[in-house]
């Protein structure tokens, strides 16, 4: 069973920025699917090139969780990001724009480490904050 304070320890490691410390948290064998990258993550070189592009794009991401149920070795989580656009991301310069989005993540647990996530944000807020999409009336 997940407890409560692995899913603080998670969301403390995206938040604090540093790419090893996040890296801790996910198993060699971790599989990922991610809305951006429609090649998917595999193992842990996957995630870290995952962080790298959101880091690179938003140096200053901080995620909030939500909500989160926890059940058996599966965790459904629900989320905060918000960063400035300082990077390219999805080809696309930064605008400098702060961005505040929401998701969800489905992640799989086995012996303390993430062995499979799948993750949907909503890409339309954040190509309205930085002014490709107009704001919804």
């Amino acid at each position: 069973m997940i407890e409560h304070t692995y899913i603080h320890a998670f969301i403390e490691a995206w938040n604090s920025g540093e790419p090893a410390r996040i890296l801790a948290f996910y198993g060699q064998e971790y599989e990922g699917q991610e809305i951006s990258d429609p090649k998917g993550q595999h193992g842990r070189q996957g995630v870290e090139q995952m962080i790298r592009k959101f880091f690179d794009a938003f140096p200053d991401l901080a995620i909030q969780p939500i909500d989160w149920v926890c059940e058996g070795d599966k965790v459904s989580l629900y989320w905060e990001a918000t960063g400035t656009h300082n990077g390219r991301i999805l080809n696309i310069p930064p605008t400098r724009k702060k961005v505040a989005i929401q998701g969800a993540s489905l992640i799989q647990v086995k012996d303390g480490l993430i062995i499979s996530g799948r993750h949907l944000w909503d890409l339309a807020a954040m190509l309205r904050h930085i002014g490709l999409l107009p704001a919804l009336s």
